[in-house]
């Protein structure tokens, strides 16, 4: 199974989000098992936090940096191109934004509930 892992928000931006993205890859590669994953990765954000060249070299990990800025809505169609170019089966971002088009499942993280309990305030969410 190739699973396409959004690591673009592991970036100083994002503290507490950054540290689950890159401690989840960690511990899912430390499990067994054939999976690949396609990690994405934006080489212009800072990243202070955590070991990635260990990930970078990891052998079930192929490294592909983009520059597909990680917050832009309107970058939702180019990702979910990139997502089909990589074959993926699931696409998983530890972040709530979905790629468009992707042509496989996504699966993101919802670090609060507040798009739930106020959607009027995340009009985007659909």
């Amino acid at each position: 199974m190739r699973i396409v892992y959004d690591l673009r928000y592991a970036r100083d931006h994002f503290v507490g989000i950054a540290t689950h993205a890159h401690e989840l890859l960690h511990a899912l590669l430390d499990q067994p098992g054939n999976e690949s994953y396609s990690v994405l990765w934006d080489p212009r954000h800072a990243y202070h936090s955590g070991d990635l060249a260990s990930l970078r070299h990891h052998p079930r990990v192929q490294w592909i940096e983009t520059k597909i800025p990680p917050l832009s809505i309107a970058a939702a169609w180019t990702l979910g191109r990139l997502v089909r170019r990589c074959e993926a089966d699931i696409y998983f971002s530890p972040y709530y934004l979905v790629p468009r088009g992707a042509g496989c499942p996504s699966v993101v993280t919802l670090h609060d509930v507040r798009p739930l309990a106020r959607p009027h305030e995340f009009p985007w969410r659909s």
